[in-house]
């Protein structure tokens, strides 16, 4: 029985994906949201990368947040919330220009770099 569950939400999410880079909703066929409110320029102007990074962070950090308010008993909101900041604020820091290991690096590199 759990396995069925599984296939049966992955399904749903592949097919979400799909439907996004096909250039439909995640959402069905009548979408309220997303990219139906682009107009076609704009839509066509976004980096394919922010299209998969909706559908390939949002989501699985709003479902950890809900296990973990189901696990913590608390306000499933508010969890999605700090879920959701937490993996923002890891990813700016571990950034590739900006992140903390950028500067770690480039602090490295220039420290290697022998005084003229």
């Amino acid at each position: 029985m759990n396995g069925s569950i599984h296939e049966r939400v992955r399904e749903h999410y592949a097919g979400a994906a799909i439907r996004v880079l096909e250039g439909g909703s995640c959402c069905g066929a009548e979408p309220a949201l997303g990219p139906a409110l682009y107009a076609a320029l704009e839509r066509d102007a976004l980096p394919d990368a922010a299209v998969l990074a909706s559908l390939g962070c949002g989501h699985p950090a709003a479902v950890a947040g809900l296990y973990l308010s189901y696990w913590l008993n608390a306000a499933s909101g508010a969890t999605i919330v700090l879920v959701e900041t937490a993996a923002f604020l890891v990813a700016l820091s571990l950034g590739p220009r900006t992140g903390l290991l950028a500067r770690l690096r480039r602090r490295a590199t220039t420290a290697m770099v022998p005084a003229a």
